[in-house]
């Protein structure tokens, strides 16, 4: 089956949602979370979707850090100079994408967000972050003005990795970047509110299509 890479030429709006409450709860396990923020733990108890995975115990069953939970996100080696189509569907109660460039103990991390102001991206880069993309010692820039979230729609991005950055783009906006160091080679992508597994598909794209269309 061919699947079709190609860049959208425009994708749905749609309208930015309020900023969501980090509260902790307790449903019951098989109830579900009463904020669409929220990841339920194995117990019932539900926490901030952004805290899955990051190398803290927020359940108290720490059903939140276990390999189960956390092994199911896109990988893909890059070494300098490769460049990438990453395809994904991304669900608006996501909030966004994280990209997350690592060696086996730190990370760089982007997240992209949405639509920002004059051709921008919403985004955050940090950087010294742990081997999850959290705790990060260093916001290396931002674009906090934003107009819109990113719908749920298939979203794709062009990264490339050079010596020190990984470059990010997606058809209609500025590239953006985030700092790496040289031994940063595992590329991975998972939703910033993770409250579901999100497939990606990657692409690899040949040198001459990069000075082409870069």
């Amino acid at each position: 089956m061919r699947v079709d890479f190609s860049v959208p030429s425009s994708l749905p709006t749609a309208t930015a949602s309020p900023e969501c409450a980090t509260l902790t709860t307790i449903q019951g396990p098989g109830f579900g979370c009463r904020r669409d923020n929220q990841w339920q733990c194995r117990d019932g108890r539900c926490i901030d979707a952004r805290r899955r995975c990051d190398l803290n115990r927020d359940c108290n069953d720490a059903s939140d850090e276990d390999s189960d939970t956390c092994t199911s996100v896109p990988t893909l080696i890059m070494n300098v100079g490769d460049t990438v189509l990453a395809r994904m569907k991304h669900k608006e109660n996501y909030h966004g994408v994280r990209f997350l460039m690592c060696s086996n103990d730190s990370c760089s991390c982007l997240t992209v967000s949405g639509e920002g102001s004059s051709g921008l991206l919403a985004l955050v880069a940090k950087a010294e972050c742990n081997s999850k993309g959290a705790d990060c010692l260093h916001t290396v820039h931002a674009e906090f003005s934003q107009n819109e979230d990113f719908p749920t729609a298939i979203l794709v991005f062009k990264l490339r990795r050079t010596e020190s950055m990984l470059l990010l783009r997606i058809q209609g906006y500025k590239a953006s970047y985030v700092p790496i160091d040289r031994d940063y080679n595992v590329l991975s992508i998972r939703p910033d509110y993770w409250l579901s597994d999100m497939p990606v598909e990657f692409k690899a794209v040949s040198s001459r299509q990069v000075l082409l269309q870069w």
